[in-house]
């Protein structure tokens, strides 16, 4: 049965905000029969084509090779002026900051290359079931973590604008840590499974399929961690920038009288003085 499904947004957040998307059409059964059912979007190399016809470097493929040396780059070198000035730079705040570029790096080294090989390839996955877990895992989680990432350093900043002497006498650089360690924990256990159960039972057959994701055998959970891991983190941020936005401009340095002269000292008196 010659099923097509529809593509992918070139963006990768859009991508995977749109991975659940869903088109209805009637298709041939195999026993001949005309059946009306749900077909999900399982494309999630953002290829133009997926006809075997052999490698294919298009302007997605090219912009992503130069997005993941730059990012390599640039995100390594930040890294390592941390790793170099550890007893200085290694701030209670900073912590979030090395979070998130230990995601941006995992991104990089883990996803951008195997997303490159597939953009390329298309629908020809030469590297096994276990690479192809490894592609999955990096498309939900590893991306998941970039954006969570940034969602932890908006609301440290929410807590200092907000409650700044709190924020003072509580925050430090082990409760930044163990708050990290937390989201990466936190994240593994909402998408994780769904990666696993996809490669022991719903997988499509590479040789055929090439690398997807069976979407329609986990339409539930996908909708849910979507909900919960891409779409409200993208709102809380962008509601959480504006709040602290609006408070940073309600604190204004107090103002001085306009009248207002500094009186001169009284002199003390000689029995004062003694």
């Amino acid at each position: 049965m010659d099923i097509k499904v529809p593509g992918f947004t070139k963006s990768l957040y859009g991508r995977i905000l749109s991975f659940f998307s869903v088109s209805r059409q009637s298709v041939i059964l195999p026993n001949g029969t005309l059946a009306s059912e749900m077909l999900y979007s399982q494309n999630i190399s953002g290829n133009e084509t997926l006809v075997n016809d052999g490698p294919h470097w298009g302007y997605a493929s090219v912009l992503s090779l130069v997005i993941m040396i730059a990012g390599f780059i640039t995100n390594s070198s930040a890294l390592l002026v941390f790793i170099k000035n550890s007893n200085t730079l290694i701030t209670p705040f900073n912590v979030y900051l090395i979070n998130l570029l230990l995601a941006n790096l995992s991104n990089l080294i883990v996803f951008y290359p195997l997303d490159i090989f597939h953009q390329v390839n298309g629908n020809n996955w030469r590297l096994g079931t276990h690479v192809c877990t490894l592609y999955l895992y990096g498309f939900f989680v590893l991306n998941a973590f970039m954006g969570n990432s940034h969602l932890l350093i908006i609301f440290n900043r929410l807590w200092a604008v907000t409650f700044p002497i709190s924020y003072r006498n509580t925050h430090s650089r082990s409760l930044a840590i163990k708050i990290c360690v937390g989201m990466w924990i936190y994240l593994h256990a909402c998408l994780l499974p769904g990666v696993i159960l996809d490669a022991l039972y719903y997988r499509p057959p590479l040789e055929t399929d090439g690398c997807q994701f069976n979407v329609a055998a986990q339409f539930d959970w996908g909708e849910s961690t979507q909900l919960l891991n891409f779409h409200v983190p993208l709102m809380l941020i962008a509601l959480n920038y504006i709040f602290i936005v609006y408070k940073t401009m309600r604190r204004r340095p107090p103002k001085l009288l306009k009248n207002a002269k500094v009186q001169p000292a009284a002199r003390l008196s000689a029995e004062d003085e003694g």
